[in-house]
């Protein structure tokens, strides 16, 4: 496929990007969390989906966009060969003409990207000294909520969300927060057992996620 090209500026194309976003968001979920059973794998592999489709949106092709052409034609923002054509939020809220990364969308979409990256981190460090100690993991990030992983994982969907909306991860997002919860509820079951009381009163003054 050609390149999507308004004025001298590339548009859309830019596939290596796709696969270079894609490959480094995915790998780092993954190397951070370190699934080990079948559920994992299922869940990673399609949180890395939803990366993917977001990155073919942003800087592949805008495909969200142009299945919604006709109805988006109406708005003075829908440039469906601009570089920002994979922001909808741009297009709804007539923002378009706001030049420069740093506005609103990108700085909102970057808290919550960078600062669940960030917690995704530190939650893999609590959880290393916990298994070294024999204990379940309850300081650092598991002081306020038994599933900071999880919860840093929807932070940075959710972010990408806000920065580059696209028809499939609005469909995705629900459907891995599902899953990360049920999975959250097993491990739960699963700690319980092997912990008993002592993880019984964590769960009691920590919320699974949020209060």
């Amino acid at each position: 496929m050609e390149d999507l090209i308004m004025g001298t500026e590339l548009a859309y194309g830019h596939w290596g990007t796709v696969a270079f976003n894609t490959i480094i968001w995915t790998a780092a979920a993954y190397l951070l969390i370190r699934p080990e059973r079948r559920v994992e794998y299922v869940n990673i592999a399609l949180y890395g989906l939803f990366l993917l489709v977001t990155h073919v949106e942003s800087y592949g092709y805008p495909f969200t966009l142009s299945l919604f052409a006709d109805q988006l034609a109406r708005y003075p923002g829908a440039d469906h060969l601009g570089w920002r054509a994979g922001d909808l939020w741009r297009v709804l809220l007539d923002a378009s003409g706001r030049e420069g990364a740093f506005d609103w969308f990108h700085i909102i979409a970057g808290v919550l990207i960078f600062g669940g990256l960030i917690v995704l981190f530190l939650s893999r460090k609590a959880l290393e000294a916990a298994l070294q100690s024999g204990v379940p993991a309850t300081a650092g990030p598991y002081r306020l909520v038994r599933h900071p992983q999880y919860l840093a994982l929807y932070s940075i969907m959710l972010g990408n969300l806000v920065q580059s909306p696209a028809l499939l991860t609005l469909l995705l997002f629900p459907l891995l927060i599902y899953l990360y919860a049920r999975l959250a509820r097993r491990e739960e079951q699963e700690l319980m057992a092997r912990f008993g009381p002592a993880y019984e009163i964590y769960c009691r003054r920590t919320p699974r996620f949020l209060h």
